[in-house]
């Protein structure tokens, strides 16, 4: 039973690694895409790079937050059972 707990919080941690660094490549892929249609310019990266900064937050710290919630609940329930056990 402990065997299979550690197993599960291991496979959710790598779970939670790789969502986000999809979400991450995701999110750069769709910019150079555009950047790309659009001929972008030293300035255009640059502008790109003050809005990024400005609007981060909003688009990506949703998606992180469920994933690492999701991922604390899961690890919680497992020390739970662990400690009945």
């Amino acid at each position: 039973m402990v065997v299979t707990l550690v197993i599960l919080i291991a496979l959710v941690s790598i779970a939670a690694l790789i969502a986000t660094w999809m979400i991450g490549k995701k999110y750069e892929e769709q910019e150079q895409e555009r950047l790309r249609e659009n001929n972008a310019t030293f300035r255009d990266e640059l502008e790109r790079s003050w809005e990024y900064e400005k609007t981060a937050l909003n688009r990506n710290i949703p998606n992180l937050t469920f994933i690492y919630i999701a991922f604390f609940a899961i690890v919680i329930l497992a020390g739970i059972i662990l400690y009945f056990t």
